[in-house]
């Protein structure tokens, strides 16, 4: 699926939603996902970031209204948050993220100790 420069903002609009109103560990995972769609967003448009000064207008819901420093912190933000609980985090059984884990090939096992 391919999103326009117009749907973007609007999905990290419902993104920023989704997180407010989640609960551990679905805040952690959603705002992991929620920096990367900044992420995202920032990689296809950063010609028009860097040739950005700081914003004086801008809109706090509107992330093509941004400044650089204002995405970037948004971003370190929310990985950060994304690992706020992290003794939490490593205490919920993989089990029940099994439907978002990827799985890669199983790991291969030395034949003598290293």
């Amino acid at each position: 699926m391919m999103i326009g420069e117009k749907e973007h903002p609007e999905i990290l609009r419902m993104l920023e939603s989704e997180v407010a109103a989640a609960g551990f560990p679905e805040k952690q995972i959603l705002q992991s996902l929620l920096a990367e769609a900044y992420w995202n967003y920032f990689a296809a448009n950063r010609w028009t970031f860097y040739n950005r000064t700081e914003t004086v207008n801008l809109k706090e819901d509107d992330v093509s209204t941004w400044s650089l420093g204002k995405i970037m912190g948004r971003m370190i933000e929310l990985f950060n948050g994304s690992l706020s609980a992290a003794g939490n985090l490593k205490k919920v059984p993989l089990g029940l993220m099994e439907d978002i884990l990827v799985r890669g090939p199983r790991p291969c096992v030395p034949p003598h100790p290293v």
